[in-house]
């Protein structure tokens, strides 16, 4: 007769599975080493494939570069300018910058004259900002906006379009309500 030992189960044996063979003793090492590796690797891999907010709106957001003309008791002064007239393009405006060229500024159309008000978030380098009615006149100014403030500045009157420019600028154009700017947007 038999054990009951010796005989093989009709039926599956019960508890967990083992879907993988125990490992010896002089396995394991190498096994974990394995594993943290695969770990490390995952984590490195997953860090390269999520870009950073930032990155992602550099690379998303593009501006078009014209010409306008600021017109200051002053003079004529001759200036390029990004323009910004889609809501992605005026979301991101000149965040993430470290520098922009004395003779260089971005202009925002907002394309109907309503209340606006700008902030620095995000933005390292100081401006001024010129706020224009539909005809393209100074309407308002704020000059030597903090960089990276959030707080919300507006010039108190309503505007159609905003020009931010390095700090500064306000004084050195001589730049006074009433003044215009000669932009294609503004009909000019």
């Amino acid at each position: 007769m038999r054990s009951a030992r010796s005989i093989a189960p009709s039926s599956p044996p019960r508890g967990p599975r083992r879907l993988m063979p125990r490992l010896s003793a002089a396995a394991k090492p190498p096994a974990v080493a394995l594993l943290l590796l695969a770990a490390v690797l995952g984590l490195a891999l997953a860090d390269h494939s999520v870009r950073p907010a930032r990155a992602a709106a550099e690379a998303d957001v593009t501006f078009p570069v014209t010409r306008g003309t600021l017109v200051t008791d002053k003079g004529r002064f001759r200036l390029f300018l990004e323009l910004a007239v889609t809501s992605a393009q005026r979301a991101h405006g000149l965040m993430f910058r470290r520098s922009l060229p004395a003779n260089f500024g971005m202009l925002f159309d907002f394309g109907v004259t309503d209340s606006v008000a700008m902030w620095m978030k995000n933005t390292y380098i100081p401006l001024d900002m010129l706020f224009f009615d539909e005809r393209g006149r100074v309407v308002g100014m704020i000059a030597d906006a903090e960089p990276l403030s959030e707080k919300v500045l507006s010039p108190g009157v309503p505007a159609r379009a905003v020009l931010e420019l390095p700090a500064g600028s306000i004084a050195r154009y001589g730049v006074r309500l009433g003044d215009r700017l000669e932009h294609p947007i503004f009909g000019g």
